[in-house]
């Protein structure tokens, strides 16, 4: 009996480790750039010019109204969105209807106005309006 139990110990934990050791890790697959701007509303964090070109928006250079921070943008997956002037208004239409396309992976058009997307993720969405002119780019930031 003993040495059936010696023998049969080993192979358990044998079996053990290697049904662990095989188990695959589950991972998501990459969520593509309509995936990422669609489903919840964006929310405006910062915008101004990047005066030192460090590609984001920092305290002094942003222009933002109070009344502008709790402004959201809500792409929809059919091609239309929402710009609204929430609970602190800046005196304009609270909801505003606007058609968006995306043109290529950082190109998109918001009513027909080209946008360079400068980073996308599921938290934050940086873009420039593609305006002649500018000595330093014009960044708008939103966040979620």
């Amino acid at each position: 009996m003993a040495k059936g139990v010696k023998f049969f110990l080993p192979l358990c934990l044998i079996l053990a480790c290697l049904s662990t050791a095989c188990k695959k890790e589950k991972t998501e697959p990459a969520k593509t750039p309509t995936q990422l701007l669609t489903g919840k509303a964006w929310i405006l964090h910062a915008a101004g010019f990047d005066g030192n070109g460090n590609g984001i928006i920092d305290k002094e250079e942003d222009v933002l109204r109070d009344c502008e921070r709790d402004n959201t943008l809500l792409f929809s997956t059919n091609g239309k969105g929402t710009v609204s002037d929430n609970n602190i208004t800046c005196g304009i239409q609270s909801d505003n209807e606007f058609t968006w396309k995306l043109v290529s992976g950082n190109e998109l058009l918001i009513d027909n106005n080209s946008i360079s997307i400068v980073q996308l993720t599921d938290t934050r969405f940086t873009y420039t309006p593609k305006l002649d002119g500018l000595v330093h780019p014009f960044v708008i930031e939103y966040r979620r």
